[in-house]
């Protein structure tokens, strides 16, 4: 019976020596892991005494079989506990660590795609520069402007004319071209009050959507169009060695002071028409000079070309013969740019 005791209390003493090297090993772990050391529930504690207390009372052999038992029941249940808490912490500091190691390699990423993504698209520029000068060569542009003598000279080399006028006019592309010496600050819409705006003048050259057998076959359409209730009376007259119509009209009760000019083109056959507001009789030398300037271009001149220009859209602009009309989309008002057309062998 005592060699059974003996045996009972030094199994016991290899478990609490056990538990105590755990505990130690524990309390350090979470000493590094936490500036001030928690401490442990009492009831994780186990005194020698109460152990020797335990092992000294007499009991019977089926009590000395169950005392490991509840004493291992007991190191079961505190293990754990010491192990979720540790563990939890653990838990909770990878995570954070986690986390910000995350968020830095998602900033760094963030920043390297940048950066690599801004490079092609600068690329991309480049290369896309070369498709912008498909626009025709200056040579063979729709429109030019050229400098001399303090004047602007404006090429339509679509419709095949050309005039000049002074460096500090503005000019506004259309048809019709319009011409004017004031700001558009000072722009009244066209209302000008023959009495109070005789120094500004507008000049605006019209052509016409079709040609035409003559000027007067032109002029009688038009007449019918005006619904005029009097007769013009023009006057012949020469621009550039061809033969033009002109007449006066009026702008307002008392100001019969408008220029019309009429001028057909030997190449196209169209018909140009020139009107001059609001006082020609004021400003009748410098209209003058600037009608003077206007010629057709030579046959032997370069052609116009589309090549890479607008076409399509709402207005359903047209190429010219040999040009057709790229569509860049499939819908109704789609636009698109003028390209050559491919000679069918």
């Amino acid at each position: 019976m005592e060699e059974k005791q003996i045996y009972t209390y030094s199994r016991w003493k290899k478990l609490e020596d056990k538990f105590n090297l755990v505990k130690q090993e524990v309390q350090k772990t979470i000493q590094d892991f936490k500036a001030k050391p928690r401490k442990l529930k009492p009831s994780l504690t186990t005194t020698p005494i109460e152990t020797s207390e335990i092992i000294q009372t007499p009991i019977t052999e089926k009590a000395s079989l169950e005392k490991p038992k509840l004493k291992k029941a007991s190191l079961k249940k505190s293990k754990p506990k010491i192990s979720r808490r540790l563990s939890l912490e653990f838990d909770e500091k990878i995570l954070t660590y986690t986390l910000l190691f995350a968020i830095i390699v998602i900033i760094g990423l963030g920043i390297f795609l940048g950066k690599k993504g801004y490079q092609p698209s600068k690329k991309l520029s480049d290369k896309s520069l070369p498709t912008k000068t498909l626009s025709p060569t200056p040579t063979t542009n729709l429109y030019s402007d050229e400098i001399s003598g303090g004047w602007k000279t404006y090429t339509d080399n679509l419709e095949r004319y050309s005039y000049s006028y002074p460096l500090n006019w503005k000019l506004s592309r259309g048809n019709p071209n319009q011409i004017y010496n004031y700001s558009s600050e000072e722009s009244s819409n066209g209302d000008f009050n023959p009495a109070l705006d005789e120094d500004k003048i507008k000049i605006e050259i019209y052509t016409s959507s079709k040609p035409y057998s003559s000027l007067e076959e032109f002029l009688s359409e038009q007449e019918k169009l005006w619904e005029f209730e009097f007769e013009r009376e023009y006057e012949e007259t020469f621009i550039n060695n061809q033969r033009a119509l002109k007449t006066r009209a009026s702008f307002s009760v008392g100001f019969n002071t408008v220029l019309l000019v009429f001028l057909q083109n030997p190449s196209t056959k169209k018909v140009h028409s020139f009107s001059a507001m609001p006082r020609y009789d004021v400003n009748k030398e410098i209209i003058d000079q600037i009608l003077s300037t206007f010629r057709f271009l030579d046959e032997n001149e370069p052609n116009a070309t589309n090549e890479g220009q607008f076409c399509g859209g709402i207005a359903g602009i047209e190429c010219l013969p040999g040009y057709i009309c790229k569509l860049e989309g499939n819908y109704p008002d789609a636009g698109g740019y003028c390209v050559k057309e491919e000679v069918k062998k």
